[in-house]
């Protein structure tokens, strides 16, 4: 950034000459910026303070300065060598306040322009007045004047604003994401100029988005969006919800109804009948026609047998004591377990009630053709289940898409609340302005008006 140390106002330019007496021969200097020689230069003195205390005076101060030299518009005396200069010279920069009192100051300093300003305090609302004007005309070349309502913090974006558009510059938009527009441009006035006075709140993105993170289409309407907008995102919300509830509703409907169909058309003492006491003949080839396969049930015990074996005890058990499917005191654990392995594992086909009319389905899987024992109630069961599977599909999709509504929702109101934010902030400007002459009785040498869109 553009920011003179000791070194550099000593051997920067001949502009400097009034105060310094320095030599016209700055090309020969090693320190002397190519990038500056086209570049005002400036100074700023002291704002006014009024209803502020000193401590917030001098950081609201200090930031204004700061951004100055970050803008690159102008060359910026540094402060110290300025006091040190004013110190040599035998004049008090504390009072300085009007604008005669400044342009003698840039005189003694040898720079092109002057800026001075106000911070100031009224009720709730905090004001940053700056103005910038020629040393050499005594013109004032604009005036910025704006307030921000609530915490004396909020000022420091405000300040940020008004030293882009002091030195004529577009502030950058990530500024706007911090404020918002709330009341139309206003005009003040002061013993030297008129200026557009624009009245800001502090914005808060993140407030929207919240909104909408809780109820879709609230940050919308919160951000005065139209009402359709709200609309869409509200609608989605209630139709997925909707949706969940009698999706869920209906698979738990179809899931009791399989259930019920599976504990009447399948037995423990016909799986193990048909499957080890008296197999049928024309499954016995298969691989998977078995009690001891991959897959297992477990078995619930009482009594006597609860006693010697534990309470629950794997259906492998049963090959060694298929007597057991005789027994009142063995009964197979029916969860959700068992009510997927009946209908899914050609190792169970054996305990349906109509296995004398198994057939055989073949089902392609990727490279390899899958052998599928079925029975006509198999079949009715397993469809039941993959209705209701597929409705638990349809919930969750609704479920997905209510979330994706919340996010989306909160994106859209952050977006839409930064561009809103960033499209006020760019309305047109007006600054009035009056022309300083010295040679003049009263010091008013004609009128000076911008606008700027």
């Amino acid at each position: 950034f553009t920011h003179l140390a000791a070194g550099d106002l000593f051997l920067y330019d001949d502009r400097f000459q009034p105060a310094l007496g320095l030599s016209n021969d700055i090309n020969n200097s090693p320190l002397s910026n190519d990038n500056d020689e086209n570049k005002p230069t400036a100074a700023v003195i002291e704002f006014a303070v009024t209803g502020i205390n000193e401590t917030e005076a001098i950081t609201l101060f200090k930031r204004f300065s700061s951004v100055l030299v970050r803008t690159e518009a102008l060359v910026i005396v540094e402060r110290n060598m300025m006091n040190e200069i004013l110190e040599e010279q035998g004049f008090q920069q504390s009072g300085c306040t009007t604008s005669e009192c400044a342009v003698e100051i840039g005189t003694l300093l040898g720079v092109q322009k002057m800026i001075t300003g106000s911070f100031g305090k009224i009720g709730n609302s905090y004001t940053i007045e700056t103005r910038i004007f020629s040393v050499e005309s005594g013109k004032t070349e604009k005036t910025i004047s704006k307030t921000v309502r609530g915490e004396v913090d909020g000022l420091l974006t405000l300040i940020e604003i008004a030293a882009w558009e002091l030195v004529g510059l577009e502030p950058p938009s990530e500024l706007f994401s911090f404020i918002v527009l709330s009341e139309s441009v206003s005009n003040s006035e002061n013993s030297d100029s008129l200026s557009s006075s624009v009245y800001l709140s502090r914005n808060y993105p993140a407030k929207p988005m919240l909104y909408s993170l809780v109820l879709p289409g609230l940050g919308q309407y919160k951000n005065g969006d139209p009402l359709w907008k709200s609309a869409i995102f509200a609608g989605v919300e209630v139709a997925s919800i909707i949706g969940w509830v009698q999706w869920n509703k209906q698979a738990e409907d179809i899931r009791k109804q399989y259930e019920i169909f599976g504990d009447n058309h399948w037995s423990l003492r016909s799986w193990v009948e048909n499957t080890l006491l008296n197999p049928i003949a024309g499954l016995i080839p298969y691989d998977d026609f078995k009690l001891d396969g991959t897959h297992k049930l477990e078995l619930h015990l009482l009594g006597s047998l609860a006693e010697e074996f534990g309470e629950y005890i794997s259906s492998d058990s049963l090959t060694a004591h298929p007597e057991w499917i005789y027994n009142d005191y063995v009964t197979v654990l029916q969860d959700q377990h068992f009510y997927e392995n009946i209908g899914k594992y050609d190792q169970f086909v054996g305990g349906w009630d109509d296995i004398l009319q198994y057939y055989i389905e073949e089902k392609t899987v990727e490279d390899t053709i899958e052998i599928i024992l079925m029975t006509p109630n198999k079949e009715d069961y397993n469809n039941q289940r993959s209705r209701s599977n597929d409705l638990l599909r349809m919930a969750n999709y609704a479920v997905s898409a209510i979330m994706f509504n919340h996010v989306i929702s909160g994106m859209e109101a952050v977006f839409t609340n930064q561009r809103n934010a960033r499209a006020k902030a760019k309305q047109s400007n007006t600054d009035v302005g009056l022309y300083y002459d010295p040679r003049n009785k009263y010091g008013i040498g004609g009128i000076t008006v911008s606008y700027q869109w």
